[in-house]
């Protein structure tokens, strides 16, 4: 599992253009900006990102945050919140709205209970449910999900995970 785990790894580092030479900077990076640390650009980008949620807490639709209203909104007069550019949660509660972020993250919330209650001890499901929660914490201050060849395998695991628990779940009924 351990050498499965380091492949996978440095497979994810590779799919997104990172090395182990940059890798140190993005804990530091990360936890700048977890602090909120002045004149950090992911922070300033975060506090505009906030101020449009506010004025928009019921979302600016799909497409209308991130990446994709960067690259095609941000010169426009489409309202849109396109510095979310840095953090999942921020992204989608700008796309989908506070109802959007609540309903994603009760999906996970959900998952960790039945893994808790039915398949604590399996061996696959702690791989994937290590990958999850991983990916869930990276979200935080990056847009991992945007990247289309992990998102597919995110949600692939996502399902495995559910699919896992399922037949657990059956077998102690």
């Amino acid at each position: 599992i351990f050498v499965l785990i380091t492949l996978i790894f440095f497979i994810t580092l590779y799919s997104v253009g990172l090395s182990l030479s940059n890798f140190s900077w993005i804990f530091t990076s990360t936890v700048d900006t977890i602090g909120l640390k002045e004149n950090i650009t992911r922070v300033e980008l975060w506090k505009k990102t906030n101020n449009d949620l506010k004025e928009k807490p019921f979302g600016y639709g799909i497409g209308k945050s991130g990446w994709i209203a960067y690259r095609f909104l941000k010169d426009s007069q489409i309202k849109s919140a396109y510095l979310a550019t840095d953090g999942w949660y921020l992204k989608i509660a700008n796309e989908t709205g506070i109802f959007g972020l609540v309903s994603f993250l009760f999906l996970f919330a959900f998952l960790i209970y039945r893994f808790l209650i039915y398949s604590f001890n399996d061996k696959s499901i702690i791989f994937l449910f290590t990958v999850l929660l991983t990916v869930l914490l990276v979200n935080v201050v990056s847009n991992v999900l945007d990247y289309f060849f992990f998102n597919s395998l995110f949600w692939f695991f996502m399902g495995a995970s559910e699919n896992i628990i399922l037949s657990k779940k059956l077998t102690f009924d």
